[in-house]
């Protein structure tokens, strides 16, 4: 049994590569359910539904994004003008639907494909804290290591401080290893 699990993207214009984009990382993404789910019964697929608004219309961009809630969808890539990108938004969490915004900047990589990078709207502290509570609820883990890929991002360090639960190890890769520091709840 195929299950089908709508998402919807919202797109100002008609940029045939920004287009391709989403339907590139869709079919990839579907690739790798199938490897993931091969033994299952049921199957998951992912199908796009895509929208096109004027540049910068958030009318346009509320009616698209109440359209596709309608179809179904589970979660919303925005537009990427701020107005029209707002009005999907609000439109989006009225009806605690993810929204996502994809930041085109052609100073990531040379190559096109990679010219994308994907922001969720939730604050980093509600994605941590999220991420934190499945691992150590939903998997058991006790610890968590972190590893960054540039050293200054060490910085966001100490916010992990209060998400672990009580008697948890933390680490990090600090340019020269990986350290791992213990937090405990203390009487």
């Amino acid at each position: 049994m195929i299950d089908f699990t709508l998402e919807g993207v919202i797109l100002e214009g008609r940029d045939v590569n920004q287009e391709e984009a989403y339907l590139k990382a869709t079919r990839e993404a579907n690739q790798k359910l199938t490897e993931l789910t091969s033994s299952e019964i049921s199957k998951v697929t992912l199908k796009l539904i895509t929208k096109h608004i004027e540049e910068g219309n958030a009318f346009q961009s509320s009616a698209a994004a109440c359209s596709l809630i309608s179809s179904g969808v589970v979660a919303i890539f925005c537009p990427d003008s701020r107005s029209a990108a707002h009005a999907a938004m609000r439109v989006c969490q009225q009806n605690a639907i993810p929204c996502l915004t994809a930041q085109w900047d052609a100073n990531l990589g040379t190559n096109a494909a990679f010219n994308v990078t994907i922001n969720l709207h939730p604050t980093v502290e509600d994605v941590g804290s999220t991420l934190v509570s499945f691992l150590h609820e939903a998997q058991g883990w006790q610890e968590l290591g972190l590893i960054y890929a540039h050293d200054d991002s060490e910085l966001k360090t100490p916010s992990f401080q209060l998400l672990l639960p009580c008697n948890c190890s933390m680490g990090f890769k600090c340019g020269d290893g990986v350290h791992f520091f213990s937090f405990r709840n203390l009487p």
